[in-house]
């Protein structure tokens, strides 16, 4: 195997120590001060560097004006004369497109759908300019603004990703939190067999998305400042898979269903996280496999409310079933089965163990 070329931080990182157990007492303060701050680890896994997997949902730091709580929603102008404006997340942008435009034909509706990013969603909405939005991320408490409501359409796991020729096929959980704070550094330090013999620098790759948010890489470290001054950073999924798919000692992530979109088969390897796989739906569902994005639908109440937006978010949940099965969604029917906690239509806890 042909030896990659280490990536080098951008950032000084000079003075941090190169062995997370010179430094794990202060992630221990650290993580004791966000706890007496109302924050802290959620349970499961490495309670030091695991972040929460959801915020309460009662918590909301918005202070908003009566004039905007009043206000209804205005499509911008560039919209044209539209019944919906919805505003969807990438990662629920291919299926939820497909069933919108399906909903809309049969009600005879004009409906724009726009693709974005849980930011483009959140300023659409802050703006209220959209009828509906979505969210890769359990909500922060400054996304839930007055009114608005959200609702579930399921979860998709992020997989850890290598390039495909490298051997190894199964980490442990403590061993991928251990990978991207460098105090593993090499391959063959891994318990799998298949790496032994590979005493290559590993090269963790992270794409650190909706900081302010919940859930996804935070559940593997809560915080960017825990990960190695070592990682390579993208930008986007895509980045990410050009990454690891050019160098065969890197492993990073990506949702699930990127692995199978058109261009991207057979770019990149999953690995299984304790002999669990991502695309294992079943184990998904169970709350067995830790590392997953939440998507979420919104909606409207009070002033801005649409009930034309309300058939459409009833008839999205109606329908998670005709979501094409590469998507790897475990929906939110399926979720309500493994025990995960719900307050309403909104996912807002894993299942109890």
């Amino acid at each position: 195997m042909k030896r990659a070329m280490l990536v080098k931080s951008k950032g000084s990182g000079s003075d941090r120590p190169s062995s997370l157990s010179a430094v794990r007492p202060f992630f221990r303060f650290g993580l004791a001060l966000l706890v007496l701050m109302g924050g802290g680890a959620s349970q499961g896994g490495s309670e030091e560097l695991r972040g929460p997997a959801f915020y309460p949902p009662e918590e909301n730091t918005l202070l908003v004006s009566a004039e905007w709580v009043a206000q209804t929603i205005q499509h911008p102008k560039e919209a044209g004369d539209l019944d919906l404006l919805v505003t969807l997340d990438q990662h629920f942008y291919a299926p939820g497109e497909i069933l919108i435009r399906r909903f809309a034909k049969q009600e005879g509706l004009s409906v724009n759908v726009q693709k974005g990013t849980c930011g483009t969603t959140a300023g659409m909405l802050a703006g209220k300019q959209a009828d509906i939005g979505s969210f890769c991320c359990p909500p922060a408490s400054s996304d839930r603004l007055p009114g608005l409501e959200f609702h579930t359409v399921g979860i998709v796991a992020n997989a850890l990703i290598v390039h495909p020729d490298n051997p190894i096929v199964n980490v442990t959980r403590s061993e991928a939190e251990a990978i991207f704070t460098g105090e593993i550094k090499k391959w063959n330090q891994l318990s799998d067999p298949g790496v032994r013999s590979l005493t290559h620098n590993i090269h963790p790759t992270t794409r650190l998305h909706c900081k302010i948010r919940p859930g996804h890489w935070r559940t593997l470290l809560d915080n960017e400042d825990y990960f190695s001054p070592l990682i390579h950073n993208t930008s986007t999924m895509l980045d990410m898979m050009d990454v690891v798919a050019a160098d065969p000692l890197a492993i990073g992530w990506v949702a699930r269903w990127v692995m199978e979109e058109p261009g991207n088969l057979g770019k990149v390897r999953a690995l299984s996280l304790d002999g669990v796989q991502p695309d294992d739906i079943a184990a998904l569902s169970q709350g067995r496999y830790p590392y997953y994005k939440v998507l979420n639908l919104t909606s409207w109440k009070g002033a801005p409310d649409n009930p034309k937006a309300d058939r459409l978010i009833d008839y999205l949940l109606e329908n998670t079933h005709r979501i094409d099965v590469k998507n790897h969604i475990a929906d939110h029917k399926r979720l309500r089965e493994g025990g995960w906690r719900f307050s309403g239509d909104e996912v807002i806890g894993e299942p109890v163990p």
